[in-house]
């Protein structure tokens, strides 16, 4: 259902962190499914068959918008209650709460951190999309971190995966000196294997399945 732009719908100052959780879902998803277009129109599939497809990124486009509209005019609304001594109704929560807009990237460790604090927060943004964007952020820092052992451990489950990533990326940071954004630059360079590199790695394998036997 079209909950953005309905006019029936209640939206308080009180939904704003939600709210701004689904709009970057929604773009995440609409993304997506233009990459899924663009890669059928290339392997040549007829354009009548992707009508479906183009009617429901439209429906997303016209959820985004009208999202982030109520979301401007309650940012607005937001602003003007936090100076207010008195009001007709109860007194919304958000007023007693500490509300922090975040601008993060498109995409990186900084977007993927947003991500976790959301899903950490709501539970429906913690998509099978995100889940695998972690799994293989996760195998990428713990490769340049160099802790091989951690890598060929059995990875977590469910919402404990969370937190085990933000545990990652902070250990990281710290053995490497790096901030985040430049630890995001690094794990997306070529590993360089130093001489004798690989055979230490596969000692350390033979290592790892030797104890899991035992």
């Amino acid at each position: 259902m079209p909950c953005g732009g309905c006019y029936y719908s209640v939206k308080t100052v009180d939904h704003l962190p939600r709210i701004s959780g689904h709009v970057r879902s929604l773009v995440e998803e609409s993304a997506e499914l233009k990459e899924y277009m663009d890669d059928a129109q290339e392997g040549g599939a007829d354009l009548q068959s992707l009508r479906e497809k183009a009617n429901y990124r439209q429906f997303l486009a016209d959820e985004i918008s009208a999202w982030t509209v109520t979301m401007h005019c309650l940012e607005q609304m937001y602003r003007d209650v936090r100076n207010r001594d008195h009001f007709l109704v109860e007194q919304p929560d958000i007023v007693n709460e500490q509300l922090q807009q975040v601008v993060a990237a498109d995409s990186g460790l900084e977007h993927l951190m947003a991500r976790v604090a959301e899903a950490k927060t709501h539970s429906e943004f913690f998509t099978p999309r995100l889940k695998s964007q972690l799994k293989l952020a996760r195998a990428k820092i713990l490769k340049r971190s160099g802790d091989i052992h951690r890598l060929l451990e059995d990875e977590p489950t469910g919402f404990s995966m969370l937190d085990e990533f933000r545990g990652i990326i902070r250990s990281a940071c710290e053995t490497l000196g790096l901030s985040m954004h430049q630890l995001s630059g690094e794990i997306e360079k070529p590993a360089l294997i130093h001489p004798g590199g690989s055979e230490k790695a596969l000692k350390l394998i033979f290592k790892a399945g030797a104890d899991q036997d035992a």
